[in-house]
């Protein structure tokens, strides 16, 4: 998945997680989710388990009914008057690397550091002299420089392991922007399915 922002071009490398998509199609709920309140909601819920709607509040039973009407969850009535809300989505992919394109510039390092909360991030940079100024502050950001040429890439610095400390509503709804952009481009080239590394 690629796009191009300025003088810049991101591509996302992702792995596709498969029982998730097919679980969307199967329930007519195959498009994404753009609404960050339900995400950071659904994250609350465990996955395939009941909770009491009786247990939520005002707030949360909005989003809940947002959530089934998306296909993200089902409600079922356990009795006359008690019903559960179950989850059932996950993120459809996961971000194994962010690569942004450009000359070796400030602008380029600051694009590459907005994506730290979504992945590993690397820059991919013409051949040339670099700057270890900023060198230094890519490493100290966990970016890596990669050297393009006509003979290759080279790795002039290692991303740094992607270790996020919690998964986030913000990281699902990236993840969902990335899944819609790519339903979107598999649609207007006729792609059917993509393979898959899981």
């Amino acid at each position: 998945m690629s796009w191009q922002t300025g003088a810049h071009r991101v591509h996302v490398d992702l792995e596709l997680h498969l029982p998730e998509i097919q679980r969307r199609r199967a329930t007519n709920a195959a498009g994404s989710v753009q609404d960050l309140d339900t995400l950071r909601f659904l994250l609350t819920l465990p996955v395939d388990q009941p909770t009491a709607l009786a247990g939520l509040d005002a707030y949360e039973r909005r989003l809940a009914r947002r959530a089934v009407r998306c296909g993200f969850a089902e409600e079922r009535a356990v009795a006359r008057s008690q019903s559960t809300l179950i989850r059932r989505a996950e993120p459809p992919v996961t971000v194994r690397l962010i690569s942004v394109f450009g000359p070796f510039r400030r602008s380029t390092l600051q694009l590459a550091t907005t994506f730290a909360p979504y992945g590993r991030r690397r820059l991919v940079v013409p051949s040339g002299r670099l700057d270890e100024i900023l060198l230094l502050e890519a490493t100290f950001y966990g970016v890596g420089v990669t050297v393009a040429d006509a003979n290759g890439e080279r790795t002039v610095a290692a991303s740094a392991p992607f270790q996020p400390a919690r998964f986030t509503g913000a990281s699902w709804l990236f993840a969902e922007r990335i899944y819609g952009q790519a339903l979107s481009s598999a649609t207007a080239t006729g792609q059917v399915s993509a393979a898959s590394r899981s």
